[in-house]
């Protein structure tokens, strides 16, 4: 899933930008604004993420403006990187509930047909994701664990700087097309709250599972404070 996210925005700014060299000399951006409907995600596997950004161009080549995304639940199991990380069998389902997402963010560009670089600050409120394992026995650092499992791990709410790449362009009749990733990806993600749930889970086994899940967790750039857009909307 996130690959994908990754994937698309390349291909965006790939696709856009080869239309953006055909076009004739286009109308100025100054003093115009735009509303934008979004994504926060690829729309696969239940997820979708909603979102609207309003802003206001100074000209062609710095954008303002605020973006704000809803909270979502969606049942990732067999896609779900945390979920994968764990690395125990026998995992028969994931959930996850993502917070709503809001940043206020400048787009700077050098040239009307290049990609931008967003500065801005970027707020996530808490993401918690559950995930569920059967009835088994498992060796889990160096102990012997049995019985059903459940692990739930969430990333505190907070606000952070944000440094983010995107494209977009507006066409003549005001339409334009962007995708964008920016967030606190330079300095890592913050270590999860973790709760292990099972009768069988001793101390040792206990403490094996946070070392791993937090050293897991704060590895992946996805798991940093950050916001993902792709959308269209209206420039006027």
């Amino acid at each position: 899933m996130k690959k994908l996210a990754i994937i698309s925005l390349f291909v965006l700014i790939q696709v856009i930008g080869s239309v953006s060299m055909a076009q004739a000399q286009q109308k100025p951006l100054d003093g115009m604004w735009s509303v934008s409907l979004e994504f926060g995600e690829i729309p696969f596997h239940g997820s979708f993420k909603p979102g609207i950004a309003v802003g206001y161009h100074f000209n062609d080549y710095i954008w303002t403006g605020v973006v704000y995304q809803i909270p979502d639940s969606i049942s990732r199991d067999g896609t779900s990187f945390n979920a994968n990380a764990i690395g125990l069998d026998g995992m028969t389902g994931s959930t996850e509930t993502v917070g709503q997402r809001a940043m206020l963010q400048a787009r700077i560009r050098p040239h009307r047909y290049s990609p931008y670089v967003s500065i801005g600050a970027v707020f996530n409120d808490r993401d918690t994701e559950t995930v569920q394992f059967d009835d088994r026995d498992r060796m889990i650092g160096g102990d012997q664990v049995s019985g059903p499992m459940s692990i739930e791990l969430s990333r505190p709410a907070a606000v952070r700087p944000s440094l983010g790449l995107g494209y977009s362009f507006t066409f003549d009749n005001g339409i334009h097309l962007f995708t964008e990733w920016a967030g606190w990806w330079m300095f890592g993600a913050p270590d999860p709250e973790i709760t292990i749930k099972g009768e069988g889970v001793t101390g040792g086994a206990s403490d094996y599972l946070k070392r791993k899940i937090t050293d897991d967790f704060t590895s992946s750039p996805f798991n940093t404070y950050h916001m993902f857009q792709l959308g269209a909307g209206y420039t006027w």
